[in-house]
């Protein structure tokens, strides 16, 4: 029985049914213990959608129920945990069962607040949502023998209307408040229905901090902290431990936690997986078919896959966090694919109009918030903030700025209430170093924002035929394949509107980035060696390191531009950039006009035009020639680190150097060259 794989269910965020029916329950349990028993007792907590928020108010729900039954085989209160379960009326909502029409919103949240009442026996007809869940936590608390009035006591409901067994051990009522911000987001480009939404919540949370005398424990989770609602309401005095390193892990799983609790499910997929693979392989040998046999894969294999897929999430900078929902489907239909994104992505990150400045940024890892902790404004929505709480971004580091004061004093929600602007500071404290978590968002970003937004004038069938050319180029490069991948890379550039085209070296690199996102491997960019800069890093899962330089030849544009007649908006006809960074203007496609244009012949030999030709195709290959192996020496200059050296013996990797030679977008090169690295060495 102990071996048996535990059984999945992805689509319940109830604690008492997954531990009721047998199924998997990551225990969170002691890092919960740790929240109830904090200092505090008024909490914020956010995190992207489908990451395990309704799932904790749950928990925290059948813990101040006082039934210790679900509890027997869990941390909390076990003998290194000891808590002691006390019983308290729990008031659990959730906004994203309501409308997102302001309307509506205001009566439907009075609505649910009155069921409660009435389950209790309570006046269930009031209209403002404030009132109705001030008078419910009012009435709750009240109804405990002897306790004293409190506040309102016109509001006073007579105690004999909960049965003596319902009575709880503690007066003070439990409020867990979850996806509070879902009218907002639903809303986030209409300012009306935005002031709207924003004045009803500010009434309802303003209501639940006039009753926090008679509160025992307040939780209150969403997807972003913004500023207008926190500043303005009851939500100002709850510590927002969205980024405290005690809670960093109280959502979502850790690898640790999967390789524990979810050992024998690896073992059963890695099983099914072998016995397939055999089957193939057997009857391909039979029909003698040239085709790779499938290689068997282990348990570690298959969790290295999910760690590249699905890992990688921090709101500390230093615990991973698993995405629960693609990591459980996984399990459920043992096959890796976007599940979360699929199911609950954050679409309104569309509406955000990132330009192509914030896409290179991104994928050159180049995004630093300044600041305390990231809030987002509602008027202006900061794509750097908005990206890191819906889940394309998260945590790579955090650094103190000035840790002196506020740091020394030991209190760790110091941070709680400073309100922050999306582009400026008010009080620099840390700096938040964000990336890209894991391959599952890399590859959505990949198409949504490389071909999506960057691509957005090609029809769909264009973008489905540049979706398999990146896969292609991909495999190709992965192969080492120099031909194919010239070809396909060069495709690639082809197709990138010609008036978005960037005269830079890195808007090669990071189109090649983008593109790389699809091996089966990691691909880091512009990491920061002795030498120097890395342009790219690919790591595939076969063992095999590509170690890729991009040279580019930027002399050529101005040449190019001349004989086309196509000129960036600060450029002259004599050549001369004002400045480089400025879109260009011409929307006429110069390659399209050079290739209907009619070509100059002669019957007594080659024309001026046609020499003139091949002495610019000449030139133009010395330049790639000269590009390659100045790609060449400083791949080359990298691999020799003594901490590269280390690594790639000790893991006994095939190692690869790479150079990308390109003169324009018809004149790609690339050059592999393997690398001896043995011991000796």
């Amino acid at each position: 029985m102990g071996d048996e794989p535990k059984k999945i269910k992805s689509d319940t965020h109830d604690f008492s049914q997954l531990i009721d029916g047998g199924y998997l329950y990551i225990d969170k349990t002691a890092v919960i213990q740790k929240l109830l028993t904090a200092q505090h007792s008024y909490f914020f907590l956010a995190r992207p959608r489908r990451f395990g928020k309704s799932l904790l108010l749950s928990t925290i729900q059948e813990i101040f129920q006082g039934d210790t039954r679900r509890f027997e085989n869990l941390m909390i209160g076990n003998s290194d945990f000891p808590y002691e379960f006390k019983k308290s009326h729990v008031i659990r909502i959730s906004l994203s069962t309501l409308g997102i029409d302001p309307e509506f919103v205001n009566e439907s949240l009075a609505d649910l607040v009155n069921m409660f009442s009435a389950t209790y026996g309570f006046d269930s007809k009031i209209n403002n949502c404030g009132t109705a869940i001030f008078k419910l936590i009012y009435n709750l608390y009240h109804s405990f023998k002897n306790t004293p009035l409190l506040l309102r006591p016109e509001l006073f409901a007579a105690s004999d209307t909960i049965p003596e067994n319902q009575m709880p051990d503690d007066p003070r009522v439990v409020v867990l408040i979850d996806e509070y911000d879902y009218q907002l987001i639903a809303n986030i480009h209409n300012q009306a229905k935005l002031g709207k939404i924003k004045d009803i919540l500010n009434s309802f949370f303003s209501s639940i901090k006039e009753a926090t005398p008679m509160i025992r424990f307040l939780l209150v989770t969403g997807i972003t902290k913004f500023s207008e609602i926190s500043a303005g309401s009851g939500m100002n005095n709850l510590v927002d431990i969205t980024y405290n390193q005690n809670f960093s892990d109280i959502c979502g799983f850790t690898k640790h936690e999967i390789s524990n609790s979810l050992k024998n499910n690896l073992s059963t997929i890695s099983e099914e997986f072998n016995d397939a693979s055999e089957k193939k392989n057997i009857a391909a040998r039979k029909n003698h078919s040239k085709i790779n046999e499938i290689p068997k894969i282990t348990s570690q294999d298959i969790l290295n896959s999910l760690v590249d897929m699905y890992d990688g999430y921090s709101w500390d900078g230093r615990i991973k966090i698993f995405n629960p929902y693609s990591t459980l489907k996984f399990f459920e239909n043992k096959q890796i694919a976007g599940y979360w994104y699929e199911s609950g992505g954050p679409n309104f990150l569309k509406q955000l109009n990132l330009i192509r400045q914030d896409f290179f940024k991104i994928f050159d890892r180049n995004i630093t918030y300044t600041g305390t902790i990231p809030i987002q404004e509602l008027h202006n929505t900061s794509p750097q903030t908005a990206m890191l709480h819906t889940g394309y971004l998260t945590v790579n580091k955090i650094e103190d700025v000035y840790p002196a004061d506020t740091l020394a004093s030991g209190n760790s929600d110091y941070h709680s209430n400073l309100r922050i602007t999306p582009y400026s500071v008010v009080n620099q404290t840390r700096n938040f170093h964000l990336i890209i978590p894991n391959k599952e968002v890399r590859l959505q970003f990949a198409k949504e924002f490389l071909i999506d937004t960057l691509y957005s004038n090609l029809s769909e069938t264009s973008k489905s035929e540049l979706f398999k050319l990146l896969e292609e180029f991909t495999s190709a490069f992965c192969n080492c394949d120099a031909k194919t991948s010239e070809e396909k890379l060069s495709a690639i550039f082809s197709s990138y509107p010609f008036k978005l085209h960037i005269s830079r070296e890195s808007y090669y690199q990071t189109i090649m980035f983008g593109a790389l996102s699809f091996a089966n491997g990691t691909v880091t960019s512009e990491k920061n060696t002795v030498h120097g800069i890395t342009d790219l890093i690919l790591e595939l899962h076969n063992d095999t390191v590509i170690i890729a330089e991009v040279k580019y030849d930027k002399t050529n544009d101005n040449i190019q531009n001349k004989e086309n007649g196509t000129y960036t908006k600060n450029q002259t006809s004599s050549g001369t950039d004002l400045n480089r960074n400025e879109p260009l203007q011409n929307t006429e496609d110069a390659t399209l006009r050079s290739k209907t244009a009619p070509a100059a012949t002669s019957a007594y030999g080659p024309t001026k035009d046609k020499i003139k030709k091949n002495f610019k195709l000449t030139k133009i290959t010395e330049k790639i020639n000269r590009l390659l192996d100045r790609g060449l020496l400083s791949a080359f200059k990298q691999i020799e680190q003594k901490e590269y050296a280390a690594e790639f013996i000790h893991k006994k990797r095939n190692v690869w150097i790479a150079a990308v030679a390109i003169v324009d977008k018809n004149h790609v090169k690339i050059k592999f060259q393997k690398v001896d690295y043995s011991e000796e060495k």
